[in-house]
């Protein structure tokens, strides 16, 4: 299908103005021949893309981080008088190709939706997740532009996340947070004791963040902190009541975290109090028992006559989750009272899972491809594998993460001989449905 003029000028613009060494004039320039000369748009892609970005990375690399941002920063703006605004699509690549964060190069407020599409670049399939993370992000940032007093009183949007493992719950999480230069505290809940016991406690977690972070409060202060597994705390039903009352004193509007300054086996040590109602709280887990409550109430597969809701839900019953249906399978209405949201990923499909693996920004044949290609190998993977490797991992319900041991496990005899400093010619690896099958041991 032939492109269009505008669809040529899209395509050389965003080469353009991911070369953050190409002088505006020049790139201005370019894009004017484009609407005379159609071939011009094809000669900017192949050259950009072969020559100059890899020039111009080399040429970064060997500035300060903050020469480099500085850089970038004056090209979005210079960009943005002579061209216009970047896509939201283009400023997310500009900072994955040069391993910066957006609120370093570009001091414009960006609303709910764009933080949503930013997010779409990044995870497959999971609107409505991306939706509510997008909206809590959103407050989130903004809570950061008041002072104490006011940021107490500020509208916040706690969030509790469903859904299987592999799904995209806290990989999300970290593109954001990398995205917008956030420090993210991953607490894993399967493994959290309560304070006075030796082992994985809040005053130990927050200690070791503080420590990592060069022992500013600041960033302890505008931490994200995400409670991962939060469904592992129920024991029989029933929360450890101890590990409970201090997380209550975090998550609260006014609430606080005291902690030690630093690591010590000898006596006591200096104690740090920091507020927390700057910070956005994010509880993710699977909740079993979850899906039995809320059919139960919504008597679906019930005797009688079925609600609406329950009609309208069928296999999406997750969507009609509420506070009282967490609180019957054992969290505490003192935890749940303060979560304003519940929110869920689900499982892709397999044409969902097909799309990540030829998503730009997250595909899980990133990691492979840029090894090999370190080796003089291009990988190819046909249309026919990609079905073969999501189907495969749909089926056994591993989730995008899960495609990576597939597509490791697919490599894996060839790896040891691909990757040997022998073999230093240059070859192409074309990755196939029978391929797949193969190695696998699945029958077509």
């Amino acid at each position: 299908m032939k492109t269009t003029i505008q669809e040529r000028k899209n395509r050389a613009a965003e080469t353009l103005f991911l070369d953050v060494m190409c002088p505006i004039k020049k790139a201005t320039g370019y894009l004017e021949r484009i609407e005379k000369n159609e071939q011009v748009a094809d000669l900017i892609w192949n050259e950009f893309q072969t020559t100059r970005i890899p020039c111009s990375r080399k040429q970064l690399m060997l500035l300060s981080e903050e020469e480099r941002k500085t850089i970038i920063k004056n090209h979005v703006k210079e960009w943005g008088a002579a061209v216009g605004l970047p896509s939201i699509e283009n400023l997310v690549k500009l900072c994955d190709t040069w391993g910066c964060d957006i609120t370093s190069v570009y001091n414009k407020t960006l609303t709910p939706l764009q933080i949503k599409k930013m997010l779409q670049m990044y995870v497959i399939g999971q609107d409505n997740y991306c939706e509510q993370l997008a909206l809590a992000f959103y407050l989130y940032k903004d809570r950061l532009e008041l002072d104490e007093y006011e940021s107490r009183n500020a509208m916040r949007d706690s969030l509790f996340v469903l859904g299987p493992s592999g799904s995209g719950k806290t990989y999300a999480i970290q593109m954001l947070c990398q995205l917008f230069n956030a420090p993210m505290l991953l607490v894993h809940c399967n493994s959290l004791v309560q304070e006075g016991i030796v082992g994985n406690n809040f005053n130990n977690i927050f200690t070791k963040f503080y420590v990592n972070n060069n022992q500013d409060e600041e960033i302890i202060k505008r931490a994200v902190v995400v409670f991962d597994e939060f469904d592992k705390l129920l024991l029989n039903g029933h929360f450890n009541e101890r590990i409970m009352s201090e997380m209550l004193n975090i998550i609260d509007d006014k609430g606080e975290v005291t902690f030690d300054e630093q690591f010590s086996a000898f006596g006591s040590v200096k104690k740090i109090t920091v507020p927390t109602n700057k910070m956005l709280f994010i509880f993710t887990g699977v909740c079993e028992g979850l899906e039995d409550v809320t059919r139960r109430r919504l008597n679906v597969g019930g005797l009688g006559y079925a609600t609406e809701a329950a009609k309208a839900a069928g296999s999406d019953w997750v969507e009609h989750v509420t506070p009282r249906d967490l609180e019957e399978i054992g969290f505490m209405p003192e935890i749940i009272g303060r979560i304003q949201t519940v929110t869920h990923t689900v499982n892709l499909t397999e044409e969902k899972l097909v799309a990540t693996l030829d998503s730009e920004l997250s595909s899980p044949l990133t990691p492979f491809t840029r090894k090999l290609a370190k080796h003089g190998i291009q990988l190819k993977i046909s249309e026919s594998g990609k079905k073969a490797i999501a189907a495969v991992s749909y089926k056994n319900q591993l989730g995008v993460r899960g495609m990576k041991s597939v597509l490791y496990t697919v490599l894996r005899g060839e790896l040891p001989h691909l990757l040997s400093e022998e073999n230093k010619r240059e070859r192409v690896l074309n990755i196939n449905e029978a391929y797949v099958a193969k190695t696998l041991n699945l029958s077509l």
